[in-house]
């Protein structure tokens, strides 16, 4: 009897040979003690009681074996594997049964280098579930089944495959009930199935261009009539035999479906950006591959299966499937529609049935997680989530609802993986300028806004480190942001917390000239066509008073000129230019010249806001941006310098280096050719040209990194030039020295190619002539000699009323006074436009023009009433100095003699 005991429990301990079989209840426990029990009591009585007990104890036990198996085994949750020995390229199968119905379960495979690939598999109703692997590594793998009352690692042998050896490398093993411990059995130390407990979250996996399949290949439709595939209303519809067979719908919103085909046993639909892989049993959905933009096509190719996308400006991409998913990265389009398609795939009346259907959608464990009746189911759902995120803007709209859920853990795991994931694309933050985009993805900015505006630090400081990562001068929304988050701080009195944040909201913001004087152009672009308006407005008006001020020695001179027999024009008060004194006709020119400028600007930044939408999205790599060169780039280093970047991050390393070489000494395109083929010299030569540029010195060591997301993700390789958005302005509309420079070596080209008035373009360019001879009358008469009797005349009544209502205008003999006239059209302009419909929105409070506008007039004001002094005093030394002079304009002579 001992000798066989010794027996069972040898192969209690060598169960290797036996199909791995885990009882989370450990019912196999009680029928060891028994059989101890039985020889304990053996070798402590005589013999002949000893056999009458042991025969007593065995038949006891052999009822309790028959009574209570069967319950043990309904009741207990049981995990089978199909082999616990498997050849390299077999599949694994776990089968689970007795498990808590309609939950999520972790099953973790853990590979012989220690990697970990966590898998949410959801129970069905009966509370089975089941799950397949391939397993390509030799070695010892652990395949671990987590979750609600269940928690049992069991083991699988992986050995090397010969070559040419057929079959998948399985050895099936028909599932059995061992009557020893399987490997799954919880030790004295691990809960019961009494003693439930939660689910650890599992680390989230590394992120991969493309998510690997939820599910291995399915299992074949049953024998019988081919199965045919239609989409009908945006539904996918199997029939076999002309009976439907299964369906697939979608709810609205999600994209369109288009698209299907069966290959190597699988069902191809494109769904949205998605390309499902399913069944063709069921129509459950095996596996989901992000792709572009939205599926227009799918269907076999040479390789394989292959899809075609188009993007919304009506470019088409086609990609090859492969084994593991989409060929290649895939880098997205700029419709922020599709980055919402597959939260509104999860709209269904019944997530959790849909859930079995589709395993793949994170946003139905989602839904079902809100459903969960206890917070340990819930959290189990919301790893299942974050393991079948599979892109940035998927992982980072997830971390929103996962905090709002109170999962911090998993939303710090969501956004870390979705950054990682933006920069493994060849995504940049200096290239993400669209805010509309920007919120579709994800990103952390907007919910910084929010917390720091409600005074909800708890959220503010969740945010903020993420918000830091992807901060950038290019982007100055983000660094405002961290700034107003700094100011909240420190009202709150937590000061050394703000003075750590407003000095990581500066930085990268050091003082270069080059980017200053950038900026400022811009801004006067955007600005520009408020600017011409209110310059040409001060030019009329300008005109108007010294026209009144000059109209009596005019009028004077026209007197004269008619007594001594000669014409005196037409029109002469339209010449009343020659009456106006050097400094009067300088400040008119110099206004033209500032006109010309601000126009040249304004169209120069005007073409620079039609960049193309994929510029703004992150990335020059995707197939719409680099199209978009080939049509907008401008010749020039600038414009060499952003195609290389394109073909570099695209991986065209050839045409990448060509570009960089013809951008010649341009600085950031001798430093990125330096990354492409590891060059200390470039990036010293780069440092030649620009001695301060960061990417050089860091990639020499001799400098930190000052790119945050790089310094997070991608420490390792080189570090490139990113191309900002003024740079890109540049690369399309030139420079801005180049629109000043052709404004004054070439106005009448540069002003007929911008047409702000939206007219027919003859309209437009008379304006342009009318203006130009403008400006050819107001130059002439500059150096034209001014009538004598214009020098110290009296001034009507109507000129010291424009004086007073037009400020600066009655300082315009003295340049000063355009300080005042300038503004006060700039201001009064915006100010009209709050209160008519002009076709132009202001652009500055109607608050801050009030307070500008009464400070103007307070000055104008002043000056009007020392000038007025001024003028009484000459006037009386006129009356007194020069009577005749005086009685010729009609004014009452002094009777005092002169000195």
């Amino acid at each position: 009897m001992q000798k066989r005991l010794a027996r069972r429990a040898s192969d209690v301990r060598t169960p290797a040979r036996e199909p791995a079989r885990a009882a989370a209840g450990g019912s196999r426990a009680p029928h060891a003690g028994v059989f101890a029990q039985a020889v304990r009591l053996q070798g402590g009585v005589p013999r002949r009681f000893g056999a009458r007990l042991g025969r007593w104890v065995a038949l006891l036990a052999a009822l309790a074996w028959l009574t209570l198996t069967p319950a043990l085994a309904q009741n207990s949750p049981t995990v089978t594997l199909n082999a616990n020995v498997l050849r390299s390229g077999g599949t694994v199968t776990l089968d689970a049964s007795g498990l808590k119905a309609d939950t999520a379960f972790t099953v973790t495979l853990t590979a012989p280098d220690g990697s970990s690939d966590p898998n949410t598999v959801r129970s069905d109703g009966s509370g089975a579930l089941h799950f397949e692997k391939t397993l390509e590594a030799p070695g010892t793998w652990t395949v671990h089944l987590s979750g609600p009352g269940i928690d049992a690692p069991l083991s699988v042998e992986v050995s090397q495959q010969p070559a040419g050896t057929p079959g998948n490398g399985t050895q099936p093993s028909a599932p059995s009930t061992p009557s020893q411990p399987s490997p799954s059995q919880p030790s004295p130390s691990q809960p019961t199935p009494s003693q439930p407990t939660p689910s650890q979250p599992s680390p989230l996996p590394p992120t991969p261009s493309q998510p690997a399949p939820s599910q291995p290949a399915p299992s074949q439709p049953q024998a019988g009539a081919p199965l045919d595939l239609s989409i009908e209303q945006g539904s996918l519809v199997a029939r076999q035999g002309g009976q439907e067979a299964w369906r697939l719908d979608f709810p609205a919103d999600s994209g369109q479906t288009a698209g299907v085909v069966q290959a190597d046993g699988r069902v191809y639909l494109g769904h949205g950006n998605s390309l499902l892989v399913l069944d063709p049993a069921n129509g459950s959905v095996q596996a989901r591959y992000a792709v572009p933009a939205q599926v227009a096509d799918v269907a076999t190719s040479g390789n394989g299966v292959s899809v075609t996308v188009a993007f919304a400006d009506g470019t088409r991409q086609s990609l090859e499937v492969g084994p593991d998913g989409i060929v290649g990265t895939v880098r997205f389009g700029s419709d922020p529609a599709i980055f919402g398609w597959l939260q509104h795939e999860a709209q269904v009346a019944d997530p959790a049935k849909r859930l079995q259907q589709d395993p793949t959608n994170p946003w139905l464990y989602v839904a079902v997680a809100k459903q969960a009746s206890d917070a340990q189911g819930a959290t189990a759902d919301y790893q299942g989530a974050l393991n079948h995120a599979a892109t940035f803007y998927e992982r980072a709209q997830l971390a929103r609802t996962l905090y709002a859920a109170g999962q911090t853990d998993l939303a710090k795991q969501a956004m870390d993986g979705a950054l990682r994931d933006y920069v493994d694309r060849g995504y940049a933050a200096e290239l993400l300028t669209d805010p509309q985009l920007r919120d579709a993805y994800g990103f952390p900015l907007p919910e910084l806004e929010a917390a720091v505006g409600k005074g909800d630090f708890q959220a503010a400081s969740f945010w903020a480190p993420w918000a830091y990562r992807m901060s950038t001068p290019a982007v100055p929304a983000t660094q405002a942001a961290l700034l107003d988050y700094s100011r909240a701080l420190r009202a709150d009195g937590q000061r050394s917390e703000a003075s750590l944040w407003r000095a990581r909201a500066h930085e990268g913001n050091g003082f270069r000239l080059g980017r200053a004087l950038r900026r400022a152009a811009l801004g006067l672009g955007h600005a520009g066509w408020y600017g011409v308006a209110a310059l040409l407005v001060a030019m009329v008006f300008l005109h108007l008073t010294l026209i009144a001020k000059y109209w009596r020695p005019q009028s004077l001179a026209l007197k004269q000129r008619k007594e001594g027999g000669r014409s005196p024009g037409r029109v002469p008060r339209l010449f009343a230019i020659r009456y106006y004194s050097f400094t009067e006709k300088l400040v008119l020119v110099l206004m033209f010249a500032a006109v010309l400028a601000l126009a040249s600007l304004a169209g120069w930044a005007h073409q620079g806001d039609r960049l193309p939408v994929a510029w703004r999205s992150g990335t020059l790599a995707s197939v719409p941006a680099r199209n978009a060169m080939s049509s907008v780039l401008r010749s020039g280093q600038v414009a060499d310098f952003v195609q290389g970047y394109g073909a570099q991050v695209a991986g065209d390393s050839q045409a990448a280096a060509q570009a960089y070489r013809g951008a010649g000494d341009y600085a950031p395109a001798l430093n990125n050719l330096g990354a492409l083929e590891n060059s200390d010299a470039l990036y010293q030569k780069a440092l030649d040209v620009a001695r301060d540029l960061p990417e050089a010195l860091f990639n020499l060591g001799r400098g930190t990194d000052p790119s945050r997301l790089h310094a997070a993700y991608a420490a390792d390789v080189p570090l490139l030039a990113v191309p900002s958005e003024t740079l890109l302005r540049s690369a399309v509309a030139g420079s801005f020295q180049d629109a000043l420079g052709a404004a004054f070596t070439n106005p009448w080209a540069e002003l007929i190619r911008v047409n702000p008035l939206a007219i027919p373009n003859w309209l437009w360019d008379a304006f342009v002539v009318l203006f130009l001879a403008w400006v050819a009358v107001t130059v002439v008469y500059l150096v034209a000699p001014r009538p004598r009797l214009a020098r110290n005349a009296p001034r009507t009544a109507a000129y010291h009323l424009l004086a007073l209502l037009i400020p600066g205008s009655g300082l315009s003999d003295e340049l000063w006074g355009v300080l005042l006239l300038v503004p006060w059209a700039i201001f009064g302009i915006d100010t009209l436009l709050h209160y008519l419909p002009l076709g132009a929105p202001a652009g500055i409070p109607l608050a801050t023009d009030y307070a500008v506008l009464a400070v103007i007039y307070a000055l104008n004001i002043v000056s009007f009433l020392v000038e007025l002094t001024s003028y009484r005093r000459r006037m009386a030394e006129l009356r007194r100095s020069h009577p005749e002079t005086a009685q010729a304009y009609g004014m009452r002579v002094s009777s005092e003699p002169s000195e």
